[in-house]
């Protein structure tokens, strides 16, 4: 019989996608001292603590400020972290455009665009976005209470369900800013659409 060896190097943790309250990350990264601690009193070399990813801009330079801290009281640790949604949360804006309408009332419509929740809207589901449906043909005027679908037919394809717009008309483009985090990269070809492209611009 084959005998097997457990291995434990360390340990690794997530507070949670875009936690807003810094002191979480002190929490979590005291309470990995102690797991390691306690796998060294066992006899494993457990040497390395994760925090994890989901980093804000808002509250990044604070969570920076108390891991430099624990990094200078434990100096045996090894220290990993995980930034790619810090680092591509704000990478796009994303173009689509308005494939169908209908009217539902004298102060509501409903839209489909050629983009929705099985592909770089996904982040509504992964990421509790809320994303900001803009048109490019800005106006003023009356807005209306609007309700907006992908274009799948997929009853849970829907990006908002309460959003104030102007009319928009079939073939008008709109966008949405500070795309980036659970978008294109967690897209699907559901009910055989294709991914949205990606057109990549260098300005100076």
């Amino acid at each position: 019989a084959k005998t097997l060896s457990l291995k434990i190097v360390g340990v690794s943790f997530h507070v949670g996608s875009g936690c807003t309250d810094p002191s979480k990350y002190a929490e979590a990264i005291e309470n990995a001292k102690v797991v390691i601690d306690k796998c060294t009193d066992m006899g494993f070399s457990a040497h390395i603590i994760d925090i994890g990813g989901g980093f804000e801009d808002s509250t990044f330079e604070s969570i920076a400020g108390i891991v430099n801290k624990y990094t200078s009281e434990y100096g045996d640790i090894k220290w990993m972290a995980e930034p790619g949604r810090f680092m591509v949360n704000n990478s796009h804006t994303l173009v689509v455009n308005v494939i169908g309408k209908k009217k539902m009332s004298e102060n509501e419509f409903v839209y489909y665009l050629n983009d929705g929740v099985y592909g770089s809207f996904n982040c509504i589901y992964f990421d509790h976005a809320i994303p900001e449906v803009c048109p490019f043909n800005e106006r003023n005027g009356p807005r209306y209470k609007s309700v907006i679908f992908g274009p799948t037919c997929d009853s849970i394809d829907k990006i908002s369900d309460d959003v104030m717009l102007p009319e928009l008309a079939i073939g008008e483009w709109c966008y949405i800013e500070t795309f980036g985090a659970y978008t294109t990269a967690a897209a699907s070809t559901f009910n055989g659409f294709q991914q949205t492209q990606v057109v990549y611009v260098i300005t100076n």
